[in-house]
């Protein structure tokens, strides 16, 4: 009897827990948060200046880039502005191609979708 009373005793005894302690947040600001408008403002002038001035030196490389695979296109016998041109066209046919795909795929935004239009149900719930 000793024994059974033993084992009901440890498969009985519980141990209670309560919920864990709510964790602490820290807000990390990049700001002052007592800055006024005229501040704000200034900052937002020297990030636009920052912002185009990476501009430019993108455009630049790219510009530079562009005229070192000229001097190697003239060095190779090729003519780049000739280059240039079908590289234009060729950009030019495949927008134009991916806009009729698209406006083909969607039916609202071609003027054969407009009887379509009622049939949708879209407004007639409300």
């Amino acid at each position: 009897m000793l024994m059974t009373f033993c084992l009901l005793y440890l498969f009985t005894e519980e141990e209670v827990r309560g919920p864990p302690p709510s964790p602490t947040v820290t807000y990390i600001t990049s700001f002052a948060p007592d800055r006024t408008d005229a501040e704000i403002i200034e900052t937002n002038i020297e990030n636009q200046r920052k912002k185009d001035e990476r501009e430019a030196q993108f455009l630049a490389r790219e510009e530079r880039r562009k005229e070192m695979y000229r001097a190697l296109a003239r060095a190779s016998g090729m003519d780049p502005e000739e280059i240039e041109r079908q590289a234009a066209e060729e950009q030019a046919r495949e927008e134009a191609a991916a806009e009729t795909s698209t406006s083909q795929s969607d039916p609202g935004n071609s003027s054969s979708g407009d009887s379509e239009a009622g049939t949708t149900g879209g407004d007639a719930a409300e």
